[in-house]
């Protein structure tokens, strides 16, 4: 008699699983249905057949620890990232920088993942490793005159990360650089054949000693340290005199003024612009060659003369 009860009970069991699709965790599947996930969790896995439908999921989920020394909160339940700090890149809005400029700087800590988390910028320790910068602690770089377009080197340290950034000051005012500012004479050119804050460079000298003051070699592209002449032309046509010569191109950003003149008598007093047009015959990104016309006089015959003024 118990054999027999056991046996009606199994066969009782087939019959109740085989009535419709009932969903129990071991087996998974049957005729009827299948269950393609066994897990049961927080978050809300689904499972579905096309007789029923599965949402596995335990709440509440969500708790809070806490213990009163040290002050540590523990959240669960919530999402949340995990990172690791891999560098610290500094960033500016411009690579470039005119001298005398000035322009924020700013950091951000790059993440394992790749992602991004910004930094104040006054929480960053800040420090110019070379170039002509200046920077503030709340990341305010600014630049200082230049002679020529010069690299410069930031550094940031945060956390213990440490970050560098390049960055270019362009030498952007021509004349305005050491004891050479405003003198007339590029900075650049001082600075070449003089080197820097040279009392020789000086635009009345003539160091080397050819007749010819640094400013006006300076006006028409020769060299300073070595003796040279200036290379005017004068012709006759028809009723007016062609004078020609060469101007250097960076001077004519410095307020240096080319003037052609004419005399009859050799007079100091008796020197005229009147009249006199000029064209730029010809240029190149250093030399411009100029032609002047000048009314000829008396007999076809006038003196003239390339006066050269600074500012």
């Amino acid at each position: 008699m118990k054999t027999k009860s056991l046996l009606q009970a199994a066969a009782l069991l087939t019959t109740l699983s085989l009535d419709g699709p009932r969903a129990h965790a071991d087996p998974a599947s049957s005729a009827a249905y299948s269950i393609p996930a066994q897990t049961i969790s927080a978050g809300q896995a689904r499972s579905q057949s096309a007789l029923y439908a599965n949402h596995g999921t335990t709440e509440p989920v969500g708790g809070t620890a806490q213990a009163p020394s040290p002050n540590v909160v523990s959240r669960h339940g919530f999402m949340g990232q995990l990172y690791e700090v891999t560098a610290l890149q500094l960033a500016a809005s411009s690579a470039t920088m005119n001298e005398a400029a000035s322009q924020q700087l700013g950091a951000v800590q790059l993440l394992d993942d790749l992602t991004l988390i910004a930094v104040p910028p006054a929480s960053i320790t800040w420090s110019i490793l070379s170039g002509p910068l200046s920077i503030q602690a709340d990341g305010v770089a600014a630049a200082s005159a230049v002679f020529q377009n010069t690299a410069a080197v930031v550094q940031g340290i945060y956390a213990g990360q440490t970050g560098t950034m390049g960055l270019a000051v362009l030498d952007t005012i021509p004349d305005n650089f050491g004891t050479y500012a405003g003198d007339g004479i590029g900075d650049d050119w001082q600075v070449q054949y003089f080197g820097q804050n040279n009392p020789g460079a000086a635009p009345a000298l003539d160091p080397d000693g050819d007749g010819l003051r640094n400013l006006l070699e300076f006006a028409t592209g020769l060299n300073p340290t070595s003796p040279s002449l200036i290379a005017v032309h004068t012709i006759k046509n028809g009723g007016s005199l062609e004078f020609t010569y060469e101007r250097a191109v960076a001077a004519l950003g410095t307020g240096v003024a080319f003037l052609v003149e004419w005399s009859d008598t050799l007079a100091g007093s008796d020197w005229h612009a009147a009249g006199v047009t000029e064209s730029i015959l010809s240029a190149n990104a250093t030399t411009q060659q100029i032609k002047a016309t000048i009314p000829a006089g008396l007999n076809g015959q006038r003196f003239v003369r390339l006066r050269v003024t600074g500012p």
